[in-house]
């Protein structure tokens, strides 16, 4: 991992306890906070040397499995959208995110 991509996770690891705690206080994620998450990925990438470090099939699960999540009312707008940038950082690694959380929320009363 280079020096500008070390950077730009941690950045990204602080915009994403930002929003943790944001949504803890007042169950509402800035949409600043999710274009800062997003765009720094995108930024990760270049780092890297190309798109293939963007985690976008993750990300467009993320987006669709969400939104019916948050059309049956299980989670906010403002958590899908959050998760869908945080799944831009992780390639290839978005399967068990997504599945694992979906199978428990599948099981709530």
């Amino acid at each position: 991992m280079s020096h500008p991509q070390l950077a730009l996770a941690s950045l990204a690891a602080l915009l994403m306890i930002a929003g943790a705690v944001s949504d803890l206080r007042s169950f509402k994620i800035p949409n600043p906070l999710v274009l800062a998450v997003a765009l720094a990925a995108l930024a990760n990438c270049f780092a890297a040397g190309g798109l293939q470090a963007l985690g976008w099939e993750g990300a467009l699960a993320a987006l669709i499995i969400g939104a019916i999540f948050w059309k049956l009312g299980l989670v906010g707008a403002g958590d899908v959208k959050f998760a869908v940038a945080a799944l831009l950082w992780l390639p290839g690694q978005a399967s068990d995110f997504i599945v694992l959380p979906a199978c428990w929320a599948s099981s709530w009363p």
